[in-house]
């Protein structure tokens, strides 16, 4: 697993990784990147650090095997959604959950 907290050289700490997963055998790729915890304290948005963030986990990613990066976003998070199509992310799942 790969954390990126020091690499964008802001002051308040990142909790970003990236972990290289075995994927299920019907995909096409034999393994991926899980992108966890993708969160910009509000402070530093719209500055190019998700990018940063993101181009070392691809780096990495790359690194170790994987040609396909994934992560979760939460579906009212239109601005996080909006900044993950921005850099070439494209909506391929919806998991839906119902509280009981």
């Amino acid at each position: 697993m790969m954390k990126v907290c020091n690499k964008c050289k802001i002051s308040k700490p990142l909790t970003e990784y990236a972990k290289l997963k075995k994927s299920l055998n019907y995909l096409v790729h034999d393994f991926h990147s899980f992108l966890g915890f993708m969160f910009v304290d509000p402070d530093y948005r719209g500055k190019g650090i998700n990018g940063r963030i993101i181009d070392e986990l691809t780096t990495w990613s790359k690194e170790k095997g994987a040609t396909v990066l994934n992560l979760t976003v939460f579906a009212e998070n239109n601005s996080g959604i909006r900044a993950y199509e921005k850099i070439g992310f494209e909506k391929s799942v919806i998991e839906m959950r119902k509280d009981i």
